[in-house]
């Protein structure tokens, strides 16, 4: 009996899981509320942690010290994008781990702030996207890549040559991959075709529920959004690697607050919970997929001098990915 119920216990395995959390603090200094915002923030992440949180808007070090002091409590490894950077300029990223932040590195858009006054002000102010990557080992599962990304909140021209760089910066990748952040568009745009069918990664939230049909991340009667609009514009993607595959257990939108009219920013959060096993296979690709998303981002790319090593690029994967057995009918479309 002792020996079969050793053979019993032997066979159940930990459980391979684990939960990213993104969300968008709306932490600029002209926002209401900033820190009452922020204390809800950290006591909601405290009642029900998840194992990695990736913010975004955390523009000032006051506000990045409040969320650290609260995540060290309860033993998180916390990273600030702008701390690991050397230029002085804001990004407002912040990171959390509950595990080991084994390597991280952060950077600003080369097309950052080219749209008129607004940016004009955002570029003396030193605020600017940006993204931060970060190999992270968590407790409970094995080593990944996370990236953290904002883009820029108007410009259709100015995001994709951001996506494209931050898809050539993730470069050869070996990890799995989290990505999370707030894309400024939806999942109908060009910049989430650029993620998925380029970069051939994953919406975990549609993976999970297969519709977005009533959902909103920003949304119109939040009394703190600038829009009337009601989009969904923050995700959690993922990629699996060919040692490590991942499946999507539960995602949902949260963190909306006590109420309507108390909430705890002008974005929603999105929350995702995965699983993971050990395998071993080469991570599917759609070449053709990858080819069509790439000539329409070209056909949507202004024609201007900023945005020519953008449109180099994507020439060059077009013709990498070309030789993946794409479809003659996709031969010449740039």
């Amino acid at each position: 009996m002792i020996l079969g119920l050793f053979l019993f216990l032997s066979s159940v395995s930990v459980a391979k899981s684990f939960c990213v959390q993104t969300f968008n603090v709306y932490g600029p200094a002209y926002a209401s509320s900033i820190e009452p915002r922020l204390s809800a923030l950290t006591e909601e992440i405290q009642r029900d942690p998840c194992d990695s949180y990736q913010f975004q808007e955390l523009w000032k070090e006051d506000q990045y010290t409040l969320i650290e002091r609260s995540l060290k409590q309860i033993r998180f490894a916390p990273l600030w994008a702008d701390n690991i950077r050397q230029d002085g300029k804001m990004i407002g990223l912040g990171s959390a781990f509950q595990g080991s932040i084994l390597n991280a590195r952060s950077g600003i858009f080369r097309v950052n702030n080219e749209d008129g006054i607004a940016d004009w002000f955002r570029g003396v102010w030193g605020v600017e996207k940006g993204f931060s990557l970060m190999e992270v080992k968590l407790d409970r599962a094995p080593e990944m890549l996370f990236v953290n990304v904002h883009t820029h909140p108007m410009d259709t021209s100015i995001r994709i040559a951001q996506i494209v760089q931050l898809l050539q910066e993730m470069g050869n990748n070996k990890l799995p991959i989290i990505l999370t952040g707030d894309i400024n568009a939806t999942p109908d745009s060009i910049e989430y075709k650029l993620l998925t069918k380029v970069g051939n990664l994953q919406d975990s939230y549609f993976e999970r529920n297969r519709s977005y049909q009533g959902i909103c991340t920003y949304c119109g009667d939040n009394p703190l959004s600038w829009s009337s609009e009601d989009r969904v514009i923050d995700f959690i993607f993922f990629q699996p690697s060919e040692t490590i595959s991942l499946a999507v257990e539960k995602s949902e939108v949260n963190l909306k607050g006590a109420d309507r009219e108390n909430p705890l920013s002008d974005h929603f959060g999105v929350q995702s919970h995965f699983s993971w096993e050990e395998q071993s296979g080469a991570v599917e690709r759609n070449f053709a997929a990858a080819a069509a998303a790439l000539k329409e981002a070209a056909d949507q790319l202004e024609d201007s001098s900023e945005f020519a090593p953008t449109r180099k690029l994507m020439k060059s994967w077009y013709k990498d990915f070309s030789k993946q057995k794409t479809p003659d009918d996709l031969q010449g479309l740039f």
